[in-house]
């Protein structure tokens, strides 16, 4: 006879695998030194990013595209981790389960999701000067080409390469 009884205890204890597998993993979400030089600027992408983001609230070049962003969608970033976190937590096969790795990148994708429409609202960010409304021909604050924000990328703790999103 082969009798097999499934306990709270093994659920417990499967759920702590699960867990200890994230235990000090991360992901972010932005950008990084390894993204290269941006073409106008002539510093890296996060070096740029940095300059707009950390200036004083004072001065009228801060462009503080995270804080913003976070401020006004980040109940759908926790909603996401969340959601995946118990998806993973609650995936009774393996097969099923997502890896570390794909749990991480979703939560970082929808960090990238709630950014991306951050850059060029006025709505969002402090308008632009009159002559750079001027000179682009319209007030699309931390957007002439485009080209910034669509480095916005993620890695994880896991996979240490940045991937564009």
């Amino acid at each position: 006879m082969f009798n097999i009884v499934w306990t709270k205890r093994n659920r417990l204890q499967n759920l702590t695998k699960q867990l200890d597998r994230l235990d000090k993993q991360y992901v972010d979400y932005g950008f990084f030194q390894e993204q290269g030089i941006h073409p106008r600027a002539k510093m890296s992408y996060a070096q740029l990013m940095a300059m707009h983001e950390n200036r004083p609230n004072s001065d009228p070049m801060r462009r503080p595209v995270f804080e913003a962003s976070l401020d006004k969608s980040g109940d759908r970033l926790v909603d996401t981790a969340l959601a995946g976190l118990a998806k993973y937590n609650e995936s009774s096969a393996a097969a099923k389960r997502p890896s570390p790795d794909a749990l991480l990148r979703k939560i970082g994708r929808e960090g990238v999701a709630i950014t991306k429409p951050t850059f060029g609202d006025p709505s969002i960010l402090r308008s632009n000067t009159v002559g750079v409304i001027a000179r682009k021909g319209g007030d699309t604050p931390m957007v002439e080409f485009g080209t910034l924000r669509n480095k916005l990328a993620v890695r994880t703790s896991l996979k240490k390469a940045a991937k564009k999103s």
